[in-house]
């Protein structure tokens, strides 16, 4: 490797570091704000969840930008772009309920159809995006991501767990604390890939 490369691949070996670093840094100080700073503990008006959907909304734009601007990967974005999207409405499922009770589900249901409709039209580029997407170094980021929100957090911050683990010092509050910042942690760390694959992919507009 001659030097110019090595140093390329260390300086943005360092940056990704460092982004890695300040996330690990910055989620449990956001969740201790909410407790000793703005006293409200992680209520929906946290700044805890205020920060996860923000960290959906740019990862599923990410997704829905790249999905205009590379048609040969469209349907395959399309699908990512709308999950987060999904995700997202789930997130401010508080503030749908205002309609009525569960009325998140009814809009998730409904713009789960329209994304399937939307993706089948181009269902040619669904293959050629997935294999793109998986071959991209910024997966690992995204997968960790996911697994930390869709299982870790659920295990790791359940209820059951915490109670054997603490026994008479288990406090709901401590389950929420633990929950919530490994949530954030994890769509932290999804922007980040989405953000990477994007930056991977600009060549291509």
């Amino acid at each position: 490797m001659n030097p110019t490369n090595f140093r390329s691949l260390l300086r943005s070996t360092l940056l990704e570091g460092g982004v890695l670093f300040l996330g690990a840094v910055l989620v449990p100080l956001v969740v201790i704000s909410d407790r000793e700073v703005f006293m409200h503990g992680l209520s929906e008006h946290s700044v805890t969840e205020f920060l996860q959907a923000i960290l959906v909304l740019l990862s599923a734009s990410v997704f829905w930008m790249r999905s205009a601007q590379l048609p040969e990967y469209r349907s395959w974005l399309q699908c990512m772009g709308g999950f987060f999207t999904i995700v997202l409405i789930r997130e401010m499922d508080f503030y749908l309920d205002y309609v009525y009770h569960g009325f998140w589900s009814l809009v998730a249901s409904l713009f789960l159809v329209f994304v399937v409709v939307l993706a089948l039209r181009s269902r040619g580029t669904f293959k050629n995006g997935l294999a793109h997407f998986i071959s991209s170094n910024s997966t690992p980021y995204f997968m960790s991501g996911v697994i930390i929100v869709i299982v870790f957090s659920r295990i790791f911050g359940s209820g059951d767990f915490l109670q054997s683990i603490m026994q008479d010092q288990y406090s709901a509050a401590i389950k929420t604390y633990i929950q919530e910042g490994l949530e954030l942690l994890g769509y932290f760390l999804v922007t980040v890939g989405a953000v990477k694959f994007a930056l991977m992919t600009r060549s291509k507009k």
